[in-house]
């Protein structure tokens, strides 16, 4: 089941990827549509005329040995060799005599260049190839013709289609018929000039061979007369057989020896105790026993009594005889072996030298033997040969013949099936496919581009990203106000999401939503940041916390203003504190004068009362800003800054330090170590995660409680975040009066 489920999602973020990049893939897809119907349509109509031909395969009459003419066996390279001839050049230049195609305006001079010819002719240095086209008119017209011509063999048949394509139908028609007519005909002309050259060749072949079988027969009978030889066959093979033998007992004599030399060695060099014979000996066995026994209880009584006494004597005695006994007995055994491996290692020695004087003496046999009828063998061979030879070439001779007076039947393998009839439709372009492709490939193209553009998109957009990368929680998802407002798909059952009754208006800002709007579902991710908050240490909540975030503009203040709000609604006294020195914004949301501030206290001798302002919120305290200084990060590292935030705990259940973005500025990471708990606010899908990342290792020795995805449009990212804003009734019962009281005694029993 869960591989169902992680299926399903996965092609819901597909869906997801799609939808939110749809206006990449319809430009794409508009784009490539107008390319392709508007090339449809200005391009010139092509016609594509189809003739069939039957290719059987015929062996050539001519000789079928090598020396003259190489027949290849395999049927598909012979097709593939004639698919290659009806493409050959010498075939489109008979064609474009036949047909008179120069003077086709298709086939013209000037038309024949083309766009990329022009553009070759300008960057041609080579002058050669000018003055070759000078002489041979029909080069550059036959790379056309060919570039036409198709052939496309039927598979499992003998048949094949060529075609031609032409601007003029009935041009098409008539080029592709001349051409099979061409094809056959040369193929008839090459059978007949092969068929008459090799006659004319064969006639001398075996006029020559009489003369030699005539001169070699008398040449072998004459030497057999001189050596004596009536037949070989028989004493050679004796001779061969007997040598062969021999060579094979002298190569196992010889093994044998070097195996018994070896054994001999090992013998002759090997320690006693390494001998199997000495290690199996029963009889030594039982002496190294025997020994071993006396050795161990001539040592122990050795530690009682002294080496003179009676039984000391007697045991050191039989200990010695032991000894004596144990070293006669390997010794005869050694002896012994060394002795067997010796006269083993001599007697095969022998065997070897025997076997050799023999091997040599029949080797020498059959060098004379061979000497003697290597001229008489090959004189007969020859003779056998060109015997043979002879009677091949004198068949042919008269086949050859035969074929070469058939010319004139006209009497060939190949034969037109179909001939080429005018095509009534255009070949190209087809402009229902083109447009077809172009819709296809651009959907293609287009989702391709989405997927790259959101793989190249590296923000945060839902809790998933935020674990994988951070490996933090995520406390909420803040969803953006412009979104929801512009959502047409939102209009229905909206007063739910933002919290309104009647004929109240909708919030036009989120600075403090969770006061004007407390029902809204915006608020309820506050408070449900606010819950996580409180549940991250149960028995000791947080009671300084550092709302920061990595670049600027990313909600810090108001991610600060809106959770020192909802701590309010649990009737604690909660102090927000302007950290950010450089841009403070709390005094202008809260409408108050910021000096006397945080800087005034810093630097002057004041009370603490007189920086800390109520607002017109119940329970919540402001300390502005103050005068902005020259070094806001030296002030915030003080020691009198430490002492006002422990003079605050005592007052205050929560201080909410708001502070400057981390990349940009240190007095966060100054701040993050003087708090109990750091909450890292990203705009959500906004900013790149390695900023985030960054941010966080600028956090390191603070204690991160969490992300908070903030200004994140759940319309975009409904996928990702509809756990929280996606059906209007469920807010409605979260919402509900009975559910905020019964959570707000939750989070008291927690404080």
């Amino acid at each position: 089941m869960e591989e169902n489920l992680q299926r399903e999602i996965n092609i819901k973020e597909y869906w997801h990827v799609i939808r939110k990049r749809r206006w990449t893939i319809y430009t794409v897809v508009i784009i490539l549509v107008i390319t392709g119907t508007i090339g449809s349509f200005v391009a010139k109509p092509t016609y594509k005329a189809t003739c069939t031909l039957q290719i059987e395969r015929e062996n050539p009459k001519v000789v079928s040995f090598e020396e003259i003419f190489t027949i290849d066996s395999s049927q598909q390279d012979f097709y593939q060799t004639q698919y290659k001839l009806i493409q050959s050049r010498s075939l489109a230049r008979r064609v474009i005599k036949n047909l008179n195609l120069t003077s086709r305006p298709e086939f013209s001079p000037g038309s024949k260049v083309g766009i990329l010819g022009r553009i070759r002719n300008i960057f041609r240095s080579n002058k050669g190839e000018k003055s070759e086209e000078l002489v041979n008119p029909y080069t550059g017209l036959i790379d056309i013709f060919l570039s036409r011509l198709q052939v496309e063999p039927i598979r499992n048949s003998r048949l094949a289609e060529i075609s031609f394509i032409s601007n003029n139908p009935r041009l098409s028609a008539e080029v592709i018929n001349a051409v099979a007519e061409g094809f056959i005909e040369s193929n008839l002309e090459a059978k007949y000039y092969a068929s008459k050259e090799a006659h004319d060749f064969l006639s001398k072949q075996i006029e020559e061979l009489k003369k030699e079988i005539a001169s070699k027969e008398e040449d072998m009978q004459q030497y057999a007369g001189q050596k004596g030889i009536i037949a070989l066959e028989g004493d050679e093979n004796i001779i061969i057989s007997k040598l062969a033998d021999l060579n094979a007992e002298y190569t196992r004599a010889q093994t044998e020896r070097i195996a018994k030399e070896s054994y001999y060695n090992q013998m002759k060099n090997a320690s006693p105790d390494s001998i199997p014979e000495v290690l199996r000996n029963p009889v030594i066995q039982d002496l190294k026993k025997e020994y071993a026994r006396l050795e161990r209880e001539y040592a122990q009584k050795s530690e009682r009594f002294k080496a003179d006494w009676p039984e000391m004597v007697r045991l050191k005695t039989e200990f010695e005889n032991t000894k004596q006994r144990l070293d006669k007995e390997i010794n005869d055994i050694v002896t012994k072996v060394r002795k067997s491996a010796e006269s083993e290692y001599k007697t095969s020695l022998t065997r070897e030298s025997a076997l050799k004087e023999m091997l040599d003496k029949q080797k020498a046999e059959a060098i004379e033997l061979q000497r003697n009828s290597i001229l008489y063998t090959t004189l007969k061979t020859e003779v056998e040969n060109k015997r043979k030879l002879l009677d091949s070439l004198m068949k042919r001779e008269d086949e050859t013949g035969v074929s070469a007076e058939l010319r004139d039947l006209g009497t060939s393998n190949i034969r037109i099936v179909d001939r080429a009839e005018i095509p009534q439709s255009a070949y190209r372009p087809r402009k229902k496919l083109n447009i077809m492709l172009s819709i296809f490939v651009g959907l293609m193209l287009g989702t391709g581009l989405a997927f790259f553009l959101e793989y190249l998109d590296s923000s945060l957009k839902n809790k998933k990203d935020v674990e994988i990368y951070l490996n933090l929680p995520t406390l909420a998802i803040i969803a953006s106000l412009d979104g929801l407002k512009t959502s047409k798909a939102y209009k229905y059952g909206y007063r739910f999401y933002y919290g309104i009754k009647g004929s109240e208006e909708m919030p036009k800002s989120i600075e403090k939503i969770t006061q004007t709007n407390p029902m809204s579902s915006i608020s309820e991710a506050y408070r449900s940041m606010r819950t996580s908050l409180l549940l991250s240490s149960p028995e000791s909540p947080p009671q300084v916390i550092l709302i920061t975030s990595s670049q600027p503009s990313e909600g810090k203040t108001i991610t600060s203003v809106n959770l020192a709000i909802t701590f309010t609604h649990l009737d604690k006294r909660v102090l927000l504190l302007e950290g950010d020195l450089r841009k403070p914004k709390l005094a202008r949301i809260f409408n108050l004068n910021k000096d006397p501030g945080l800087t005034s206290f810093l630097t002057q001798d004041i009370d603490i009362v007189t920086i800390i302002k109520r607002t017109n919120i119940a329970n919540l305290y402001v300390i502005p800003s103050g005068p902005l200084p020259p070094n806001p990060a030296e002030l915030l590292s003080s020691s009198k800054f430490d002492a006002l935030i422990e003079a605050c705990r005592g007052s205050f259940a929560h201080i909410i330090i708001d502070s400057p973005p981390l990349l940009a500025f240190t007095d966060a990471q100054l701040l993050g170590n003087k708090v109990d708990r750091v909450i890292l606010v990203v705009k959500g899908a906004d900013t790149p995660r390695e900023a985030v990342m960054l941010g966080k290792e600028k956090l390191n020795n603070a204690k991160i409680v969490g992300i908070v995805l903030n200004n994140l449009d759940v319309i975009e990212h409904h996928h990702y975040c509809r756990h929280y804003y996606y059906y209007g009734k469920k807010y409605h019962y979260y919402h509900g009066k009975k559910y905020q009281d019964k959570k707000k005694q939750t989070e008291k029993r927690i404080l």
